[in-house]
């Protein structure tokens, strides 16, 4: 019976592997113009809902040891981080190209650490997300080749949702690079992004 929390545990980390997989392949698939916009949001979001279940069993499972198991998820279910609106920043062109959630931070609010994030991705540097108070929330950012995503959480994100944002965006920029690419992005972008902020905020796309 000790090793039931183990075994579901090392499952559900498996399957998020194999779905991790088949999210790349779709990023892929639209970037060889194999799939459509709606046909990459339709299934990248039914993929990572199965993920989110099964990061879900992943850590209840974890925390099943623990005598007060129960007090526990709850707390970790209360005090985790929501996904409340996004935006991607594109470094060649120094302006936002995709928002979602009604982002309302202001530029000048973080025009310094884009800046900084800027230079280093221009050094072909790996930067590590970085997570930064703003007012009542917090702000992650996670930088790629060609653009930085922030994203407004409720509380201060997790390990794992800071993971997930950062597959995120590395689909993001695979999708669409022979478009971030360029100094002018034009066109409509495939938006990993969709199904963790919509889905926080009781929308569907």
């Amino acid at each position: 019976m000790s090793d039931a929390p183990t075994s579901q545990t090392a499952v559900a980390e498996a399957m998020i592997a194999t779905l991790r997989k088949k999210l790349r392949d779709l990023a892929n698939e639209f970037a060889n113009g194999d799939i459509n916009r709606e046909q990459f949001h339709t299934l990248y979001e039914r993929y990572q809902s199965q993920i989110n279940l099964a990061a879900l069993v992943a850590d209840e499972a974890a925390a099943r040891p623990a005598a007060t198991a129960d007090e526990t998820i709850a707390i970790r279910r209360n005090l985790s981080g929501k996904a409340l609106a996004m935006a991607v920043y594109h470094y060649r062109s120094e302006r936002f190209i995709e928002t979602l959630g009604g982002f309302d931070v202001p530029y000048a609010s973080v025009r310094d650490i884009l800046n900084a994030l800027r230079e280093l991705a221009a050094q072909n540097d790996v930067v590590e997300p970085q997570t930064h108070p703003y007012k009542e929330h917090y702000l992650l950012f996670v930088s790629g080749k060609y653009t930085v995503s922030m994203m407004v959480f409720s509380h201060e994100p997790v390990v794992r949702q800071i993971t997930t944002v950062q597959n995120m965006h590395a689909d993001f920029e695979v999708a669409n690079a022979a478009v971030l690419r360029h100094p002018r992005v034009i066109g409509e972008l495939a938006v990993p992004f969709f199904s963790l902020v919509m889905r926080s905020l009781g929308k569907r796309t």
